[in-house]
């Protein structure tokens, strides 16, 4: 999973909301709470932002979809998106993992920070 997960400054962020590390390696990534679908602009500012940060992988992850245009840049960038669906999963694997334990856990994400 993901570790030692921080969130940058609202404003003058450079694309990325949240600086975190997955075995080992440093991940940017823009979070988008919006109704419409996303376009190329959210991967352009995250793979901007990742190099700023000296990343090596970028993401960005919405509550919605994706444009056509969004899908084909990020792909050419590889820069990973995780839809509506995706999210989801990944929720339910979180759910999983404590599914019968006795751990407490709280799981919270905020996107353009507003916590849903």
């Amino acid at each position: 999973g993901f570790k030692d997960s921080e969130i940058t400054k609202a404003s003058g962020d450079e694309g990325v909301d949240i600086i975190t590390y997955k075995d080992g390696v440093k991940v940017a990534v823009q979070c988008k709470r919006y109704t419409n679908k996303i376009s190329n602009s959210a991967v352009q500012e995250v793979f901007s932002g990742k190099h700023y940060y000296d990343c090596q992988e970028a993401y960005v992850i919405t509550n919605s979809h994706f444009t056509a245009n969004a899908i084909t840049l990020a792909e050419k960038l590889q820069v990973k998106l995780i839809d509506r669906e995706g999210l989801l999963i990944l929720i339910a694997n979180i759910n999983e993992q404590f599914e019968g334990s006795n751990e407490a856990y709280q799981t919270e994400f905020t996107f353009d920070n507003k916590e849903i």
